[in-house]
């Protein structure tokens, strides 16, 4: 797909530069949407978007942090309360990221 080429190009261009300024690691955070929640498999977008992403990690100048995985970990866990609507999170949502993302990066 044209959108996964471009999410590739742009984010190996990306990593490129910031190696280039000396950042040490660069990391692509995945940030979970409702659907993730409510549906049995995952679209061949988002498969492809993940197998984009595997190519590219590489577990040391490169981090991958998939939300959802995490997300869907936390016990008695209530999807609905991270979002206004499916794509855009509530003030609890963007907190829980920001949580997620803090832990990974502090650990």
């Amino acid at each position: 797909s044209i959108a996964i080429e471009n999410f590739k190009l742009n984010t190996l261009e990306a990593i490129k530069n910031s190696t280039e300024k000396g950042v040490e690691k660069f990391v692509i955070i995945s940030l979970a949407s409702e659907d993730e929640f409510t549906e049995d498999t995952k679209s061949l977008l988002v498969k492809k978007y993940f197998e984009t992403v595997e190519k590219i990690v590489d577990g040391k100048k490169v981090l991958f942090i998939d939300t959802f995985n995490y997300l869907k970990q936390i016990e008695d866990f209530n999807y609905q309360k991270l979002y206004c609507e499916n794509k855009h999170f509530s003030l609890y949502g963007n907190k829980k990221i920001a949580e997620i993302t803090y832990n990974y990066l502090n650990n």
